[in-house]
């Protein structure tokens, strides 16, 4: 951990030198830095938590879902200063941030940079023993920046299109360090096909396993690789991805077993490192809403009476509790995701017993033994599939591009425009208000690594 903060420290002096492009790692500029110059020096850089695992780029997506509600006076009384683009993100403003810094636009390009850099570690001479661990570090760097680039267009992009991809504007490509570059948006086709040609290179790198999961894994690949492959509606490729995960590891927390659980159900799994579902972890602050924000009784009523979850997740004061997280929200990537993800390829390909088969599997773990309900086998499978995401992966992020896709494909979801009160008051039928307007400082947050964390 030393070594580890030893790079953070070095790294916040380093990147806040504007306009000396690349070359400031050739300098050492006083004895206490450190310049990366083996494969674990590299390793260190990924292996800052509160950077690459703990400042997700998911908070503006929760804020603008409907899965929640501010009670009374709760957003009028929160502070202009701290929380002007929760109080802004959750009514929809037009003008969100009001001149001020974007957590998740620039706290993304922070991972971005640190993940360039850790690329760097290609160009080490090494000894064929430890040419495994140099493409472990590479394959990591290219998942935490193929994960951030996802992020990013999930929040201020359109959701993929292929008729309109190649027009519709995409988000600053970083695949470099150097700071002296600017970089324009391009296009949503170019970011997509970014993501996915730095998930397909790293799964050929990465092990299935790694020491921890905070560290990604190809299995994590893997998962990351069908949910956007699923954005795309890329089926088949959706299915492949999820297979090769879900032949290898198939853990899934049994709610039965935690009877006994504290205020926050699963905080005691030491920040989800013991949870055996997570295949990455990490997760978005979002204490404000998860303080003061809470769920209506017509979404507690999506949880049937023996459904665990229900009882796991919500509270008495009707907040929710159910993070793999603890306090914080968790957005990385799970077993239960990947299943569902499978019964829904299985189920659009007409395989509607297979796909009862996997939602009965992920249910069986999730209500009280012998209560179970039974699953249908026909054409109403596949949207029994949809209406557990949204049960099953509350508050992850998920449910916004869940709402986006629909939307775009013309299904019955939609999202909802609250006032201040919380009442809903008009609908967002479009493509357009699915994205979060690019920060004014688009430029400057891209070109250096503003405010180190």
């Amino acid at each position: 951990m030393n070594t580890i903060k030893r790079y953070f420290k070095t790294l916040l002096l380093l990147f806040s030198l504007t306009g000396c492009g690349k070359e400031f790692l050739d300098i050492k500029r006083n004895s206490n830095q450190v310049v990366p110059k083996n494969i674990s020096d590299y390793q260190a850089l990924l292996d800052y938590n509160p950077v690459m695992n703990n400042a997700g780029s998911f908070e503006l997506v929760c804020l603008g879902t409907d899965e929640y509600t501010l009670p009374g006076k709760t957003w009028e009384t929160a502070s202009p200063v701290y929380y002007t683009h929760v109080k802004n993100g959750y009514i929809w403003a037009d003008d969100v941030y009001e001149g001020k810094e974007v957590n998740d636009w620039n706290w993304a390009y922070q991972r971005i940079m640190y993940a360039n850099l850790a690329l760097d570690v290609d160009k080490l001479e090494v000894s064929p023993d430890q040419e495994n661990n140099r493409n472990n570090v590479r394959g990591q760097a290219m998942f935490h920046r193929a994960f951030t680039f996802y992020q990013l267009v999930q929040a201020f992009c359109k959701p993929f299109n292929p008729g309109s991809a190649e027009t519709d504007p995409g988000i600053p490509l970083r695949l470099d360090y150097d700071v002296s570059v600017t970089v324009d948006r391009g296009t949503l086709k170019e970011v997509y096909a970014q993501i996915l040609q730095d998930l397909t290179t790293a799964v050929d790198l990465l092990p299935d396993f790694q020491e921890n999961n905070y560290r990604p894994s190809r299995l994590a690949t893997y998962a990351l690789l069908a949910r956007v492959y699923r954005e795309m509606d890329r089926w088949d490729e959706a299915l492949a991805s999820v297979q090769y995960v879900l032949e290898r590891k198939l853990d899934l927390l049994n709610f039965n077993d935690f009877d006994d659980a504290g205020l926050y159900s699963f905080e005691n799994m030491n920040r989800g490192l013991l949870n055996p579902e997570i295949l990455f972890y990490c997760h978005t602050s979002a204490g404000y809403i998860q303080s003061n924000g809470v769920v209506t009784e017509e979404f507690i009523n999506k949880y049937k009476d023996h459904d665990l979850r229900k009882y796991l997740f919500f509270k008495d004061d009707k907040k929710f509790y159910g993070s793999y997280a603890g306090f914080n929200y968790f957005t990385g990537l799970a077993v239960d995701e990947v299943l569902l993800i499978r019964a829904e390829c299985l189920a659009r390909k007409g395989n509607f017993k297979a796909a009862a088969e996997d939602l009965g599997r992920l249910l069986s773990h999730r209500y009280e033994t012998d209560k179970v309900p039974a699953i249908a086998e026909d054409l109403t499978t596949l949207q029994l599939i949809k209406e557990e995401r949204i049960k099953e992966l509350y508050l992850r992020g998920t449910r916004w591009s869940d709402i986006r896709k629909a939307n775009l494909t013309k299904e019955t979801e939609i999202m909802l425009k609250r006032d201040i009160n919380g009442a809903i008051y008009t609908l967002l039928p479009n493509d357009d208000k699915w994205v979060w307007p690019i920060p004014d400082n688009e430029l400057r947050s891209t070109s250096v690594l503003q405010n180190p964390r």
